[in-house]
């Protein structure tokens, strides 16, 4: 009774998944075209990092930046018994066993050197899996027995007569070193070591098919079958053990999923993964160690679901062997971003998105600028957009067509200003309970001649509204109708920010800062604010793109030239933190401070999060899931609600959650070497196999070789991008060369003897790592170079100097005669 009421509870939850999965981020294998088989079939890390992957077709190692092909063709008909890679495991001494469908090929992992396995008993059998265990076995399955080897390859045992003839699906060695087998419809075996010998284990279902053990986190083991679904593993008394099956129901076939055959845990939510005949199911454990099914079928939708295998890799995330499509990298250290396509805009107008400036109001609805189509409003929830011609209230207002700026401000709530590009008018637009009920043009002209169309606005903590202009600086202070007149600016106004003590800064495009104090605004004429120049010692650059104040005392600043500067209200100094930042020659358009004290800076291409305590940045472009690859000045809103960032350009908006993410400390940073190309051809793929160890990172060189790469990596696959390098080779480069995200450094000659090559790297948050990896480079010399040639040259040199001496003795005892 009490086990039918669990499987009723346990089928309760797979029929109701939570849905969780939307934090998940699943890419395709970047390098789909340089895989030798659209399939893969087999992925395996090994200790230093590297990922192989097994296709139909041949072996390769990735790095995260570069993929290496090993596969028998025509220039090398023998380097691997058969390509079609079956399975994959290593052992300590730096072999990777390739389990082949003809046999096992090893890959000597200081040289890259591969070989057949040297016992005939495996020649032209398929290869179904390889288990080194702790104690240095190697454990092979075959299509019809299992064998043991030595560590040193030597033959130790064959079981058939112990087992039955069948299929092994797979090795498992447990924590406490128990290995275990599972046969194909034959069932589950359990080595007994002092013995020597298998011991069967109690049936698995109907069909009696074990494929793939797992033990999780939590220490439950889980038992993937295939045709009986799956199964927990629980222990008795003694060596007796009992399964506990687990249901999964599948909604599409209305029906109990029964195949399964891949398994793994990632280490960023502990959810359990499971691969069978028709995609993944996932689950997690609750606070009471219950189960219940997490939904990702909206993360795998555009992805076929026919898979093979399952792993996690060393950083927790998840990679998946797929037939057709490669692999997928399950990421979840990918940064939290959501995007807004708002692709109503394409079949209403025939364009694409093109956010110039934006807005979000009380009512969560965005208003945005669309370039050469004016004011309209989008509705994030329905993904739909109206034009303001849509809009009774709006329609046949020419100023609208074109809009420079759109704003809401603490002390009107139901009123937002939009700024026209059309005329010198700002419209102050009410809405209430979802409708747009007036608007009222505010005629700059009004309050002062000729004063230019309005660029934006900027309300300050005491609720007054400063209004840029292109000739002026107003303002409207709160709790009064007029609008007053500050100063009229020499040079066009890019920015206003309050700092810390009340005081206005306004930036411009080249007459550097202007400073009021508060209390000095409405006496400007006897108070002149204080003026920030180039010339007067505080700034780098007159052409102040943008501006911010942040909550610790420091007013922010981005040029057009691409410096950002730090200026400290109290010290009164300021910082050119460009260096300290990894930029890349680029104009700032904006400077935006959150409330973790991180800003974010903004160039036409990327967004930069940059935390001024631990000196963290990290780069947001299109390859961190940004759809936004061209952003727009003005097209900038935070939310002062959530701290939600709405950055708008092309196709559409984007939107960033800060955090504390940037906090954390510095981490090691381990680079390695990954390859030696010599004359663009990897030294893995020439004939002497020494060159090059990569296990000690030595490298050898003839003396003739020149046009020298050397291809470096720190195996982070979760973000390569954000990864910078730096290198150096000792007698050779000055200093460090600092070459961003590239992966390489080339030497066109390198002079004889022993030198080191240096590298080291940041990781994520752009902190550089204290470890340094040093390569050993040993060039020989040419014959014309040894030891051996300078001193023949000595011996030349003395012979000459005498037989000349001689010679000139013999001429002067002649003359002397």
């Amino acid at each position: 009774m009490n086990i039918k009421i669990i499987h009723i509870f346990l089928l309760w939850l797979v029929l109701n998944p939570s849905v969780k999965g939307n934090r998940i981020s699943v890419d395709p294998f970047p390098l789909m075209e340089q895989l030798p088989s659209n399939t893969v079939t087999r992925i395996f890390q090994d200790y230093e990092g590297f990922l192989w992957l097994g296709t139909p077709d041949g072996l390769c190692r990735y790095d995260a930046y570069r993929l290496l092909v090993f596969r028998s063709d025509i220039n090398n008909p023998d380097l691997l018994t058969n390509n079609e890679i079956t399975c994959l495991a290593e052992d300590k001494n730096n072999h990777l066993f390739i389990g082949t469908k003809n046999g096992i090929n090893i890959l000597n992992k200081k040289t890259y050197n591969i070989t057949a396995f040297g016992d005939s008993i495996l020649q032209n059998k398929e290869i179904k899996s390889i288990k080194i265990t702790e104690d240095g076995y190697i454990w092979v399955g075959t299509t019809g027995t299992v064998y043991c080897f030595n560590a040193d390859f030597s033959f130790r045992k064959q079981y058939d007569h112990q087992l039955p003839v069948t299929s092994v699906n797979s090795f498992y060695e447990d924590s406490e070193g128990g290995l275990w087998v599972m046969m194909w419809r034959e069932g589950l075996f359990k080595y007994d070591s002092e013995n020597d010998r298998f011991i069967r284990m109690p049936r698995i279902g109907n069909k009696n098919n074990p494929f793939q053990i797992h033990k999780d986190s939590r220490g439950q083991y889980w038992l993937c079958t295939w045709d009986d679904g799956v199964f927990l593993i629980d222990s008795g008394n003694g060596s007796e053990i009992t399964y506990r099956p687990f249901p999964i129901f599948n909604k599409e076939k209305k029906s109990s999923e029964k195949i399964f055959f891949g398994i793994a845990e990632d280490r960023a939510d502990g959810y359990i993964w499971l691969m069978s005949n028709s995609g993944l199911y996932v689950f997690e454990y609750d606070e009471n160690d219950r189960l219940s099914e997490v939904d990702v079928s909206g993360v795998f939708d555009k992805y076929n679901n026919i898979y093979s295998e399952i792993i996690t890799d060393k950083d927790g995330n998840l990679w998946i062997a797929s037939f057709y499509e490669g692999a997928l990298y399950v990421n979840f250290n990918k940064p939290c971003i959501k995007n807004y396509r708002m692709s109503s805009i394409r079949s209403q107008t025939g364009f694409a998105p093109n956010v110039t400036s934006l807005y979000k109001d009380k009512e969560n609805e965005i208003w945005f600028h669309q370039n050469r189509w004016g004011l309209a409003f989008y509705n994030m929830e329905k993904d739909e957009v109206r034009f303001y011609q849509d809009i009774p209230v709006l329609k046949g207002e020419n100023g609208f067509d074109v809009v420079n700026y759109i704003s809401g401000f603490h002390s009107m709530p139901d009123v937002v200003w939009v700024a026209s590009d059309i005329n010198e008018c700002i419209y102050e637009i009410k809405k209430s309970n979802g409708k747009i009920s007036s608007y009222t043009p505010i005629d700059l002209s009004e309050y002062a001649p000729e004063p230019g169309k309005a660029l934006f606005f900027y309300e300050d903590r005491k609720n007054n509204i400063w209004i840029a202009t292109e000739r002026y600086l107003f303002i409207k202070p709160c709790h009064e109708e007029a609008i007053k007149v500050v100063r009229q600016i020499p040079a066009l106004i890019t920015g206003i920010t309050e700092d810390t003590r009340g005081s206005i800064w306004v930036s411009t495009k080249n007459a550097g800062i202007y400073v009021f104090p508060l209390f000095s605004v409405y006496t400007a004429g006897n108070n002149p604010p204080l003026h920030l120049t180039k010339e007067t010692g505080e700034l780098v650059s007159d052409h102040i793109e943008t501006i911010c104040a942040d909550i610790n005392g420091k007013v922010w600043m981005g040029t057009k030239e691409g410096h950002i500067i730090a200026y400290d209200i109290i010290e009164k100094t300021s910082n050119d933190i460009t260096k300290s930042l990894i930029l890349f020659s680029e104009g700032i358009i904006s400077l935006i401070a959150d409330y973790h004290g991180h800003i974010w800076i903004l160039t036409d291409k990327r967004v930069i999060e940059y935390n001024p305590h631990t000196g963290a940045s990290r780069n947001y472009t299109t390859k961190d899931g940004v759809q936004v690859s061209s952003f727009s000045a003005k097209s900038v809103y935070k939310d002062n609600g959530t701290g939600n960032l709405y950055l708008g350009g092309n196709q559409g908006i984007s939107v960033f959650s800060p955090s504390e993410a940037l906090t954390d400390k510095t981490k090691d940073i381990k680079s390695i070497i990954t390859d030696i190309k010599i004359n663009n051809q990897s030294v893995f793929h020439l004939n002497d196999k020494n060159r090059f160890d990569i296990t000690t990172q030595m490298l050898t060189l003839d003396s003739g070789d020149k046009n020298i790469e050397i291809d470096f990596s720190s195996l982070n696959y979760s973000s390569p991008s954000t990864i910078f390098y730096a290198y150096k080779m000792e007698g050779v480069d000055d200093g460090w060369i600092y070459s961003g995200n590239r992966q390489y450094a080339f030497y066109n000659k390198l002079n004889k003897g022993s030198r080191k090559f240096l590298i080291k790297a940041t990781d994520e948050n752009n902190l550089w790592s204290s470890v340094i990896m040093a390569m050993n480079v040993y060039k020989r010399p040419a014959v014309y170079e040894t030891w051996w040639a300078y001193v023949l040259y000595s011996a030349m040199l003395i012979l000459i100097i005498c037989i000349a001496y001689l010679r000139i003795k013999n001429r002067i005892k002649l003359r002397n005669e």
